[in-house]
């Protein structure tokens, strides 16, 4: 598929195909409205069926997989809403039912799902490597079958789970490579050069190599994708964005820190408001910025547990969250 900002949902229907997106997640965008199923496997795709290189945003589900076993590569997941299933959900032929649902997840991000980052009620296991998962509201990956039994256990390997509600649920063994550390995001979700413990942490099997030659690197993006900034660090290869967006904050729920991204298309003063339940600002923030995506910092330490609102203003361009302060 060719870069662009999608509405539509994909069902693979059986056919054995890859979708892919030619320029990448930083470019190619699937955005779903509440309750929305963005790609749907179920009709028994094996892994010659693949998903690749999409930035899915909201809806209930990104990728669900009833009794198939698709590839599913270089994702950016985020902000799914949904209370019993995950970002990516795995299970049998029927909601919430068990079933062969062993797909192949791999260099996938997954941040800030309200349920799991991965619900697996798979009863053949799927292999789960290479990704990272972080700011999920329940698990980070849910090992959930009516029968836990360790045949059925999840094939797990060098993947980075943190900042969830809990990173595991059922799950007895992480697997070789795994960690749990920040991931130290730069821009879009890529990896902060030198900081981040993402790079090089990948499987070490030349067959999972980064495009330039490397070792993998944990997540959608490798580093040096869109190459290295003066000192160290990630520039995001993505283009200037098309429009105006605010992102969630992450992480969310927080405490005390939280980071709240935004996109701007073109130069603008901006202003970033933050208010309590009450509709008291409390804080503020404003400058003026280069297209691209600006990233503000907010300490709440000297405020109270409770929600809290954000409020973007830029030229005509209004926009507001909602976010969540835990002490």
């Amino acid at each position: 598929m060719d870069s662009g900002t999608y509405t539509e949902s994909i069902n693979f229907q059986g056919k054995l195909i890859t979708v892919k997106s030619i320029h990448g997640a930083t470019k190619t965008k699937l955005i779903g409205s509440a309750g929305v199923t963005l790609v749907t496997f179920e009709n028994g795709e094996s892994f010659h069926a693949s998903i690749e290189g999409f930035r899915m945003e909201g809806g209930s589900i990104a990728i669900l997989c009833r009794n198939s076993a698709p590839t599913i590569r270089r994702n950016l997941l985020i902000d799914q809403v949904t209370t019993v299933d995950g970002a990516i959900t795995l299970e049998g032929v029927t909601q919430g039912s068990t079933g062969g649902s062993a797909a192949t997840i791999i260099n996938n991000t997954i941040v800030n799902c309200s349920g799991s980052g991965i619900m697996d009620r798979s009863t053949v296991p799927p292999i789960i490597k290479n990704t990272i998962i972080v700011g999920s509201g329940t698990y980070g990956i849910d090992w959930n079958t009516a029968v836990i039994k360790p045949l059925f256990h999840p094939d797990l390997s060098y993947n980075d789970l943190w900042n969830n509600a809990s990173n595991y649920h059922n799950v007895t063994d992480s697997g070789i490579g795994a960690i749990s550390a920040d991931p130290k995001f730069f821009g879009q979700f890529g990896l902060w050069a030198p900081f981040s413990p993402c790079i090089d942490a990948g499987d070490p099997d030349p067959l999972y190599n980064d495009p330039d030659g490397s070792r993998n690197d944990m997540g959608v993006y490798p580093y040096p994708e869109g190459g290295p900034l003066p000192g160290g660090g990630f520039k995001d290869a993505s283009p200037t964005p098309r429009e105006f967006a605010l992102h969630q904050n992450f992480p969310n729920p927080f405490n005390p820190t939280t980071r709240i991204s935004f996109e701007l298309p073109v130069q603008a003063e901006w202003k970033l408001t933050i208010y309590n339940v009450m509709g008291q600002v409390v804080e503020q923030f404003s400058s003026k910025s280069d297209p691209g995506q600006v990233e503000v910092n907010w300490n709440a330490s000297d405020y109270a547990s409770g929600v809290y609102f954000y409020k973007l203003q830029a030229g005509e361009y209004t926009s507001k969250r909602k976010m969540m302060l835990l002490k």
